[in-house]
């Protein structure tokens, strides 16, 4: 069927800096998804100063929209991308990653609940060793505990997986899109928080996306989870995330400048303790502020929380 001339359904942001070695592969992925569940689509594809064969290989693509922004950054690149897009979905992802079989139709039945805004999942280092595996495993039912603490007890915020989430364009318009004040740390977190005021942000394992796994295993597993988890508690507590600049050092990776090197662990450990302790403070005292807040729905939150806690951990 011709769907040439049809509102487009999706569209795929995908910002690109020097992404030589994964952009085929990304491309191959997405038009594989969109031919066999037969919507209309457009792929952008933000070129953010990529000094490699990025740029030569997108444009090989017929049909695949190529955009350059010459600010250098994530969320610059997603949201140039989404302000040239077109489509009632805004599907986020990075250019190493790959969508599994099934994940557009995994995508289109979770949005015909009109009460969903946004969708995300997990992302499976495809190059890492089984070891990285089992930790990203830990890390993320971790994550989702706190999630769904978030979410149906707190009420406070949701969580949105940077590089595989998507979101409705009316909503995204609605919060007036991407927060180009955040570079890297903590885009994703900003989005799912401010989304959350306005519906049903969800996170659910059935929708996987493989990733390459570089940046971890070139900045440690342990220290990366540090940092995710740390800007993620900065922003949902305190609206802006810890680490906040980037200085892009070669051609192909970021690394980001401490000007202060000698305190910044320091910095970073006694931040850690504080923000465990307001949470600690906060989970026990959670009660309270909800039966004051929630009066009428903190029991059915509760509820919600605990079927969703029994139904992923039956798997």
């Amino acid at each position: 069927m011709d769907k040439s001339n049809q509102p487009v359904e999706i569209s795929f942001i995908i910002p690109a800096y020097n992404e030589e070695k994964f952009i085929v592969k990304c491309l191959n992925s997405i038009l594989d998804e969109v031919y066999r569940e037969n919507v209309s689509y457009e792929i952008i594809v933000v070129n953010n100063n990529s000094v490699d064969k990025t740029k030569e290989l997108v444009l090989q693509f017929n049909g695949v929209k190529l955009i350059d922004e010459y600010r250098q950054g994530l969320t610059f690149a997603r949201q140039t991308g989404f302000l040239k897009s077109s489509g009632k979905l805004i599907a986020n992802i990075d250019a190493d990653t790959i969508l599994p079989k099934g994940w557009l139709k995994t995508v289109l039945n979770e949005f015909k609940n009109k009460k969903i805004i946004a969708l995300s999942g997990p992302q499976i280092y495809y190059d890492a060793p089984k070891k990285i595996l089992i930790y990203e495993w830990i890390f993320y039912r971790i994550a989702y505990l706190t999630y769904l603490i978030n979410k149906y007890i707190l009420n406070k915020s949701s969580m949105l997986q940077g590089g595989n989430f998507i979101i409705r364009r009316d909503m995204l318009e609605k919060i007036g899109g991407f927060n180009t004040n955040i570079l890297f740390w903590g885009e994703d977190t900003d989005i799912a928080k401010r989304l959350h005021k306005l519906g049903d942000v969800k996170f659910t394992f059935k929708l996987p996306i493989y990733a390459s796994g570089r940046r971890l295993l070139r900045e440690g597993i342990f220290k990366t989870a540090w940092r995710y988890s740390l800007n993620y508690f900065y922003i949902i507590f305190f609206d802006k995330p810890f680490h906040s600049e980037i200085n892009i050092q070669n051609k192909s990776e970021y690394t980001f400048l401490n000007l202060h090197r000698i305190n910044f662990y320091l910095t970073e450990n006694r931040n850690l303790v504080f923000i465990l302790g307001i949470f600690i403070f906060l989970f026990g005292m959670s009660y309270f502020i909800l039966n004051h807040y929630f009066e009428y729905n903190f029991f059915y939150r509760l509820e919600k929380f605990k079927a969703e806690i029994i139904s992923v951990f039956k798997k």
